[in-house]
């Protein structure tokens, strides 16, 4: 039983440390960082975003603190440095939601609802400019 665990933990580890390769370590290096939510104290929601204009690409890290259940159970996190007349794509890595489409313009003024019910709880929520139809993608 403990062999198949570390199998496991193994596996885990493995994938986590290839989405930061791929992933999150070109937009920690490259992207604004904004704090959209009170800075952290281990017992609130918390949510930093990375985002590259150039690229028109980043990444939302929500985290639900160790407040109880019974305290606010999803979040609201406003975004910021996107284009209001782009549409993104925002993809919920752990899929606490599905995943969604808006407009810039609603990120920053409305912003997006995270659903974590269980306290120490986070989702990488990564969004990506959506082309508009018949544009052809990047090389």
């Amino acid at each position: 039983m403990a062999r198949a665990r570390s199998v496991e933990q193994h596996d885990a580890a493995r994938a986590a440390l290839a989405l930061y390769k791929a992933k999150l370590r070109p937009l920690i290096r490259h992207a604004d960082l904004y704090h959209v939510a009170p800075r952290p104290d281990g017992v609130h929601w918390d949510g930093i975003q990375y985002f590259d204009p150039a690229s028109q690409r980043g990444v939302l890290f929500a985290f639900h603190g160790s407040a109880s259940e019974t305290t606010e159970r999803e979040h609201l996190f406003v975004l910021q440095g996107l284009r209001p007349e782009n549409s993104y794509r925002l993809h919920f890595e752990d899929h606490s939601s599905a995943d969604k489409t808006f407009s810039g313009r609603e990120l920053m003024r409305k912003g997006i609802r995270v659903l974590l019910p269980a306290p120490n709880s986070s989702e990488l929520i990564f969004l990506h400019k959506l082309l508009p139809p018949g544009a052809l993608s990047p090389p």
